[in-house]
Order: C-alpha cells, then sequence, then structure tokens
C-alpha cells in the first residue's frame, strides 16, 4: 500500500474542517494515524485512526476523509493480528465503500479474519463471495486453500477431504503440500483408507515445498495402525516402510523450521502490505509445525513402535525372516521397555516360525531373565518346554511343562502343559512314572480338554511297559468311556497287537480281521496289514500272510517296504525263488530310492549266487549303481560298492572290479553327472 497520504495529501485534508469547533483535534488524530502508519507504526496509527473514525466517524464534513482512514485502520489492524476488531472496520469499509480501491482485498481479509476469530461459517460466506467474485484474483490460491482450512476447523471432514481434491493444481507447491496433508489427515479421520492410501503415495516428503515433515510421517503412522488392527497387514508394511525415524524426521523438519522462521524475518520487515497473508500463513505453519516436534519428542517408543509393528507385518505376512531380523535389531538396541517386551516375544514365535529351536530356548531364557514380570512369560515358558521337545529334550521338556502348570495354574495353556508333561515320561521310557502323572491328573481334574487322550496315553504306558495284559483292560476301559473318541481305532488296534504280543496268533489274527473291516482307512490300517501277515506266518499260513501283505496301502513308505520284504521272505522260506526274484525286481522299479534298495538287491544277488551266477549277482549291483548313482537321494550307492569290494576275493576279482569303478567314473565324468569323484575306486577297501 506504501505511504497512501503524502504531505500535500495531508494538507488538502486540514481545509476539510473550517467549521469544526475541535478542527485541531481531528486534524492532529489523522495527521497523526498517516504519519505512524506510514512509518510502519501499526500500534500507534491504530489508536489515532480508532479515535478519528470513532469520535468524527458520523460528522459530514469527515465523510470525504472516512475512506482513507476506514483503509488505512483496516490495513493497520490486519498487520497487527487484530483481527476482531478488524472486522469491523473491514465491513464498515466494504459497505460504506463498494467501489473503493481495497475492496476486493478487504473482502478477502474479512474471511481470514473470521477463520481467525473461529468464526468458521462466517469465514466459509466471506471467502465463497470473495472466490465468486474475484475468481481472477492474485488472492484465489490464497482464498481456497483458507475456505478448505474453515471447513476443517468445523470437523467436516469428508467435506474437506472432497473439497481439497480438485483445488490442489491451483495452490503454490507449499501450500499444495499442506493442502495434502489435509487431505490425508481427513481421509483417515473419516475410515476411507483405500483413499488415504493412494493419496499418501501422492505426497512426496523429500520435496523442497514439504513443510509438516512430522506431519505426513505421523499420518502415515496412524494409517499403517488401522491397517494393522484391520489384519492389512500387507498395506500396513507398505505404509510403515515409508515412516523415517524419530532422529531423521526431526534433523529434516527442524532445517524446514529454520527457513521459515528466516522468511518470516524477512517478511516482517517488508514496508509491503500485501506480504501480510503468507507471513500470518507462514506463522500459522511454524506453530503447528513447532506441535508437531514437540509432540513426536513426547513419543519415547516412536522408534520401537514403528519397527515393531513393521515386524508385526512380516510375522503375519508368513515372512518370519524380515521380522526376527527387525526384532533382533529392535532387542539388541533398545533398553528394557513394555513394547521391547513384546518385541522380545515377537522375535520367540519368530523363531518358532523357522524352527530354529535351539535360539527358540536362549530367546526365552533371555525373555524370563529381563521381563520377569510380563504377562507374556507364561507363554514363553510354554514355548520354551515344547522348543525342548522338538529337539527330543524329553527331560527339560517334563521338567518344563511341568514348572508351567505349578506356577501358573490359571494359564490357558496349563491343561495341555499337564498332558504334555506326562507324554514327555512316555518318550522317556519313564512310563510307570507316566502311568501315575496320567492317573493324578485325570483325578484331579476328570474335566481337562486332555482327558482322552490322557486315558489314551496311560493305557499305552502299560504296553510300552510289555504289561499286555494289563493294557488290554485299559484299552477297553478307553473304548467303554470313549466309544467314538479320535483314538478309537488305535485302541482296537493295539489290543489286538497286545494278544500278539502275548504269542496268542489265532486270537490275535481274528481281531485284526475285524478291525481291518471296521476301520479301513484309519492311521494304524497298514500297520495291521502287516501284523496280521505276521500272525498267519506265525502260525504257518502263508499263503494267507502273503495277502494281508500285499493290503497295505503304500501311504507310509516304511510300513510298504516292510511288507514287500516280509513277502520275498516268505517265497524264500518256502523255496519259491524264481517267485522271490521277480517280487524283488518289481520292488525296485517301484521303490529305486527305498532306504531298503542294497538289501532288495542283496536278495536277489543272493539268489544268483545261489545257483552258481556270481557273475548276475556282480551285474545286479553295478546295474543298480549305473541307473541310481547321480540320483542324491539313493543313499545306497555306497553300500553297494562295499559289497561288491566284498564279493572281489580273488585278485582277478580285484582287479577286474577297479578297472570297471574306473570305467564308470569316466562314464560319469563324460557325461557330466560326477556320481563320484576320480578317485573314487581307491575310498573303497578291497
Amino acid at each position: 500500500m506504501g505511504r497512501l497520504l503524502s504531505s500535500l495529501a495531508i494538507c488538502s485534508l486540514l481545509a476539510l474542517f473550517p467549521l469544526l469547533s475541535s478542527a485541531q483535534t481531528a486534524l492532529e488524530l489523522l495527521d497523526a494515524g498517516s504519519f505512524a502508519f506510514s512509518n510502519q507504526d501499526y500500534p500507534k496509527a491504530e489508536e489515532n485512526l480508532a479515535r478519528f473514525v470513532k469520535d468524527y466517524g458520523s460528522s459530514a464534513e469527515a465523510a470525504r476523509s472516512m475512506e482513507p482512514a476506514l483503509r488505512l485502520l483496516g490495513v493497520a489492524q490486519i498487520k497487527q493480528e487484530k483481527f476482531t476488531p478488524a472486522i469491523d472496520t473491514l465491513n464498515r469499509y466494504l459497505k460504506e465503500y463498494p467501489q473503493g480501491e481495497k475492496v476486493e482485498e478487504f473482502s478477502f481479509w474479512l474471511g481470514i479474519a473470521f477463520l481467525k476469530t473461529q468464526e468458521f461459517k462466517k469465514a466459509i460466506d466471506a471467502l465463497d463471495l470473495f472466490i465468486k467474485t474475484y475468481p481472477r484474483s492474485p488472492k484465489l490460491p490464497d482464498a481456497l486453500f483458507s475456505r478448505g482450512l474453515a471447513l476443517l476447523q468445523e470437523d467436516k471432514f469428508k467435506e474437506t477431504a472432497d473439497y481439497f481434491l480438485p483445488i490442489l493444481n491451483q495452490l503454490p507447491p507449499e501450500m499444495a503440500f499442506q493442502g495434502r496433508i489435509i487431505r490425508l489427515y481427513c481421509l483417515i479421520e473419516t475410515d476411507q483408507l483405500e483413499n488415504a492410501f493412494n493419496a499418501l503415495g501422492e505426497i512426496d516428503p523429500l520435496s523442497d515445498s514439504a513443510t509438516k515433515i512430522a506431519a505426513y510421517h505421523l499420518l502415515a503412522l496412524d494409517l499403517g495402525n488401522r491397517f494393522l488392527a484391520r489384519e492389512n497387514y500387507r498395506q500396513a508394511l507398505s505404509v510403515l516402510q515409508r515412516v523415517c525415524s524419530r532422529n531423521r524426521i526431526l534433523s529434516r523438519q527442524q532445517a524446514r523450521l529454520t527457513q521459515l522462521q528466516k522468511s518470516i524475518a524477512q517478511q516482517g520487515s517488508s514496508r509491503s502490505p500485501e506480504s501480510s497473508y503468507e507471513l500470518l500463513r507462514q506463522k500459522d505453519t511454524v506453530a503447528q509445525v513447532e506441535r508437531e516436534i514437540e509432540r513426536l519428542n513426547k513419543m519415547a517408543d516412536y522408534d520401537t513402535a514403528l519397527q515393531f509393528r513393521i515386524g508385526q507385518c512380516y510375522l503375519q505376512l508368513e515372512r518370519p525372516r524380515e521380522a526376527y531380523l527387525v526384532m533382533k535389531e529392535m532387542v539388541a538396541r533398545l533398553p528394557d521397555s513394555e513394547l521391547l517386551a513384546s518385541a522380545n516375544y515377537t522375535l520367540l514365535i519368530c523363531l518358532t516360525r523357522m524352527e530354529r529351536w535351539d535360539e527358540v530356548i536362549t530367546a526365552a531364557q533371555d525373555f524370563e531373565k529381563r521381563f520377569p514380570k510380563n504377562k507374556e512369560l507364561p507363554n514363553v515358558l510354554y514355548i520354551k518346554a515344547e522348543a525342548h521337545q522338538r529337539i527330543y529334550d524329553y527331560a527339560n521338556a517334563h521338567l518344563g511343562f511341568l514348572a508351567v502348570a505349578q506356577r501358573f495354574p490359571d494359564f490357558a495353556q496349563t491343561p495341555r502343559c499337564r498332558f504334555l508333561a506326562g507324554y514327555a515320561l512316555l518318550m522317556l521310557d519313564r512310563n510307570a512314572e507316566a502311568y501315575t502323572h496320567f492317573e493324578e491328573l485325570l483325578k484331579s481334574s476328570p474335566q481337562t480338554p486332555f482327558a482322552e487322550q490322557s486315558l489314551y496315553w496311560q493305557c499305552m504306558s502299560l504296553h510300552f511297559a510289555k504289561d499286555y495284559e494289563r493294557s488290554r483292560e485299559a484299552f477297553a476301559h478307553y473304548l467303554k468311556k470313549y466309544p467314538k473318541g479320535s483314538k478309537e481305532a488305535d485302541a482296537v488296534y493295539r489290543r489286538a497287537q497286545s494278544l500278539f504280543n502275548q504269542k496268542l496268533f489265532t486270537q490275535a489274527y481274528k481281531e485284526l480281521e475285524d478291525f481291518l473291516k471296521k476301520y479301513p482307512g484309519s492311521t494304524p490300517f497298514d500297520e495291521a496289514c502287516n501284523l496280521l501277515g505276521d500272525a498267519y506266518l506265525a502260525l504257518g499260513e502263508v499263503d494267507r500272510g502273503i495277502a494281508a501283505y500285499r493290503r497295505v496301502s503304500g501311504q507310509d513308505p516304511k510300513l510298504y517296504d516292510y511288507g514287500i520284504f516280509r513277502i520275498g521272505l516268505a517265497y524264500k522260506a518256502m523255496e519259491q525263488f524264481d517267485d522271490m526274484r521277480k517280487h524283488f525286481e518289481s520292488f525296485l522299479k517301484a521303490r529305486p530310492k527305498s532306504p531298503r534298495l542294497t538289501e532288495a538287491l542283496a536278495q536277489l544277488a543272493w539268489i544268483h549266487r545261489r545257483n552258481d551266477q556270481p557273475d548276475l549277482a556282480r551285474k545286479v549291483y553295478w546295474d543298480a549303481i549305473r541307473e541310481h548313482g547321480n540320483d542324491p537321494e539313493a543313499s545306497a550307492v555306497e553300500d553297494m560298492l562295499h559289497t561288491l569290494a566284498r564279493m572281489a576275493r580273488q585278485p582277478e576279482e580285484k582287479t577286474q572290479f577297479e578297472a570297471q569303478l574306473s570305467a564308470l567314473t569316466e562314464e560319469s565324468i563324460t557325461a557330466k553327472n560326477l556320481p563320484w569323484p576320480p578317485e573314487a575306486s581307491g575310498c573303497v577297501p578291497l
């Protein structure tokens, strides 16, 4: 606006008051106010001009001087950010001087004044009128942005988010950045998380126009937490990975704050009233940024919370390795706290997911030492005992499960711990102790969820102890109590097995035949087929025994192989050597990776040697080596080589063996399969 009243203008005004009895006082007020304004002494200007307007505002003689007086007064009040009195001044000016030179500027500032005095509805109305009336005004971006602020202050979050979207490209970069931050906040507040996710991706916190950097990261953290609460772990991780550490945020935010403060200092010394709004907006931004920095500084667990949530996302996305690395770094560098305890517990869960049981035990011991009163301690001790069980350390597993049950009787997993403590005794062959343990458990807690399992394994403790008569009675009791229990088929089978183990083969095969009819497809079905075959062979009924072995389904390779070999040995016992040879040849084709491959080859070689065909016996092994030597899963190859070496007893046989082995090695190298190193012949003892 500049010096609005030159000395000539002031002199012309003096001629307006010839009839005023107190003309000197009026002139002094106007002159003093104008002079103070020209020297940027806005408080003094306001004081004199306000008195002039108040004392002489209704005077007809002062009418010609009122427009410049109100104009200067309004600007002086705006410069001082005294918006309450400014509203009256601006309103009077706009009403009385609709064609005045300050109408456009004062129309804008009226909206800002209402905004600053928290009369948000009036601010919106005033700014709407300005935007409609002056669509080409240089102040249009400021008005558009301020109208959005007024909507926000009225808690109209949805309207604010919708409002800012189409106007962002009309705002200067720094203002547009703040508009995007406001819109992001509103989308989060209205639970429009998908839109918020997209809006977050459109904000560049590293741009030169970024001012509210802390706000961006705090909002991203809030959005990530909301996705996490909704178990939308993929998006939660995507959001949280954009959030920086507190020190990095504060460093960048402090640098921007310094720039803003420098800009404010420069604008504060400017004589141009047009800079007032930008100065005001930057002051508001500084105040907001300082509040955000203060809030961030108060968040003592900010970095821990961020890393913990990222680790949780990885864990829930079945990426335990990444989760483990995040949690491990936290646990190693941060001081003990409740949040760190949660991180330590999550680290433990990661280790269990990766089945690194030795490390689980170590981590659990560390947790117990660092957080002895944490609410997760029962779970941690339970996991530690389970880890001992997984590495077959049943002695410590027993002690661990027992300790949890005794220390935490109300723990949800205590019934399971009491059961597993007894199961560990069974695995330690402490069958009598296991029997007593399960008996006490069933007496003290007859309604335990593990009652059925406890009773079944109590029966098994007798079975493992070879007390077969009592075990049959115990299994009968189980079947009576749980006729449709989860272990019904197992209990029926164990009763028949007890008869077999007592060499009561006739009774055993009858119960086994009944079992196979009643429980086809059950877990012990294949085992029962083999046992039935054994019972028939024990009774000399070979054909029925072979038929029983052939009923094995093959789902369990070990049980299948057992039946196959029992059939082969049955042929051998009956001296049906041709059938025996065909049987094992079929087995070699069907099960080339069987761990009993060498054993089957030995049976074929035995047949050839029996028939005085030693060359054919050797050929069986050499053919098998050529066929399976390059298969890393064919672990029997080395056994075949040792067998061939033992078969080469005479000097000429040893020479032939070495020659064939060298030829086979060369053949393998040529084919680039390399089943053995070239010096393999030297590794076989002759």
